[in-house]
């Protein structure tokens, strides 16, 4: 607790020198993991709609059609497609 607080203090230039005071190690640890959790699933959605954009555009050098060939792509919710 006292490095988080030490942290919001230096963060805050002072101006909330104490953010958790005397917060029971059980409550810590959860606010701990739901943060983790949602920082985790806020990078997941972040980089899902980076990967969609940075995708978008001619390529280069197109590929050759002869050179490639179908075959099953796996879907999230479980089905396949056929995908060239």
């Amino acid at each position: 607790m006292k490095q988080i607080n030490k942290f919001v203090a230096d963060a805050t230039k002072n101006m909330i020198p104490s953010i958790i005071n005397n917060i029971a190690a059980d409550t810590l640890w959860i606010l701990v993991r739901f943060l983790a959790v949602l920082f985790s699933k806020c990078l997941i959605f972040f980089f899902s709609k980076v990967n969609a954009v940075s995708f978008k555009g001619e390529w280069a050098q197109q590929f050759s059609p002869e050179m490639t060939q179908k075959a099953p792509f796996k879907k999230l919710d479980g089905s396949q497609i056929m995908v060239r």
